[in-house]
């Protein structure tokens, strides 16, 4: 018999789960029951953690970075978190899609990315960051879900507000 399936790590990218905003409130929903599920997690911060690292119920947050969606800082930052175990890590990213330039994100095994389609249909760079390779796109509503359905972008549908 093989080795029992280990439960990833999480890296979360989104609003701190202590802000009072709409992400950072699905945050602290989504980082608690991962944690209380077995998943080891961390939050890269992109608002409402600043000045080092910082915990939330015994979560560590990583500060946001100086640039406005904290993409000068996200890379060392998931190198640090991804790096202290063996165990497989996701990347999990609640946030506009269209803000993730960081070319060493290419590096990430497996993304999820709880994305929020707030236009008409699926602008173009979004649908580049959605059809990326190692990007698992989650729809947050099913208007979303329909739109990438309309760009053949296959995506899986998770609502948004557990």
């Amino acid at each position: 018999m093989g080795k029992p399936a280990r439960s990833p790590r999480v890296f979360w990218f989104s609003n701190s789960p202590a802000a009072p905003t709409g992400y950072g409130t699905q945050t602290a929903q989504v980082v608690r029951r991962l944690k209380r599920r077995g998943h080891e997690t961390a939050v890269h911060s992109n608002y409402g953690q600043s000045l080092g690292l910082g915990s939330w119920h015994g979560i560590p947050i990583y500060p946001a970075g100086y640039d406005g969606f904290s993409q000068d800082n996200i890379w060392g930052h998931w190198l640090d978190w991804s790096g202290k175990s063996d165990d497989p890590t996701v990347m999990i990213s609640l946030c506009d899609v269209w803000v993730l330039k960081n070319p060493n994100l290419s590096k990430v095994e497996r993304i999820l990315s709880w994305v929020p389609i707030d236009h008409a249909g699926v602008v173009p760079d979004v649908a580049r960051w959605l059809v990326r390779e190692n990007v698992t796109p989650v729809a947050m509503s099913q208007h979303g879900l329909e739109a990438c359905q309309r760009k053949d972008i296959d995506a899986v549908y998770i609502p948004h507000a557990l």
